[in-house]
């Protein structure tokens, strides 16, 4: 009798439970349907919705300003495109939509983006706001994945130019970069040749009288040398890069500086890393997100140097 009683009350148990459970499941359901969880899940999903669009569109203008070769961009498509938004990220936590919001006033590409995802945004969620009660929740997410949604925000980019704005960045960023290694290849040359004039001048017999020639000629190795943007970037980078891990194939990314083959090394990887931040920096400038006046240059670079 005992093992019958027993046995009865563990299903009574159970059956409690799925009972409670089906509760706990209806009243979810009839939360999660309600207008009011609705238009909240509306709300979110159109902020969302904004973020991911402007996410995508700075991203298309970044991957095809940086100058790359095109089989590393090809290669790396998908991981460069968070590295714009993580760049703004490192000093705006609350993401690049809030930042290029906070740029409005100063910066008529921030107003034409904002009001060209708003206005697209608000026109994907129009009909479901209308019919809002027969909407099931899950069908207000947002994904810029999904490919007609990436074919209406490239309109978006095109009806914005960002296919000629990131020409021109991407040639004035070039253009920079290889005055950069045409610079630091002479300097390079001038220290030689600095080096062999001091080694046969008897003038020459003090740290002092080092350090004076050194200054005369501003070499890199004189104690009063101030990196330019590009250099306090590569400081950077080749301090804070990780030497231990495997370095990736770069696809001869930087060919067009080195006009060699793009060995994976860790000083290679640190020129790629430093042009693409090199180039988030020139996008600020270029949308006049922010203004850089030489003393500002010359503070940025020495930030960068010092890490």
């Amino acid at each position: 009798m005992t093992n019958i009683t027993d046995s009865r009350d563990k299903v009574m148990s159970f059956i409690d439970r799925v009972n409670a459970e089906n509760e706990k499941k209806k009243d979810m359901d009839d939360f999660t349907n309600s207008l009011d969880f609705k238009l909240r899940r509306l709300d979110r999903c159109k902020e969302d919705a904004k973020k991911q669009c402007i996410d995508y569109l700075m991203s298309d203008v970044y991957k095809k300003a940086v100058p790359l070769s095109a089989d590393y961009k090809t290669a790396y498509s998908d991981k460069m495109n968070g590295e714009f938004p993580s760049f703004i990220s490192k000093t705006y936590p609350d993401g690049l939509a809030y930042y290029i919001k906070e740029c409005i006033k100063k910066s008529p590409f921030a107003r034409k983006i904002t009001e060209a995802v708003d206005k697209f945004v608000n026109d994907e969620y129009a009909d479901k706001e209308e019919n809002i009660e027969d909407i099931d929740p899950a069908e207000l997410v947002f994904r810029s994945s999904d490919e007609d949604n990436q074919r209406k925000l490239d309109v978006i980019g095109k009806e914005l130019n960002i296919d000629d704005i990131s020409d021109i960045i991407n040639n004035n960023v070039k253009n920079s970069i290889i005055s950069e290694v045409k610079r630091a290849r002479d300097e390079k040359n001038k220290l030689k040749e600095l080096e062999d004039n001091l080694k046969n001048d008897p003038a020459i017999n003090s740290k002092e009288a080092v350090e004076a020639a050194l200054e005369m000629a501003y070499v890199k190795d004189s104690p009063f040398f101030t990196p330019t943007l590009f250099e306090g970037i590569m400081i950077n980078k080749m301090n804070t890069l990780d030497k231990n891990e495997d370095i990736p194939n770069l696809y001869d990314a930087i060919k067009e500086y080195t006009n060699n083959e793009t060995d994976s090394t860790i000083e290679n990887l640190t020129f790629v890393e430093s042009v693409k931040e090199y180039t988030c920096i020139n996008i600020l400038k270029a949308f006049k997100f922010e203004s850089f006046n030489p003393s500002d240059i010359t503070r940025l670079a020495e930030m960068y140097a010092e890490g």
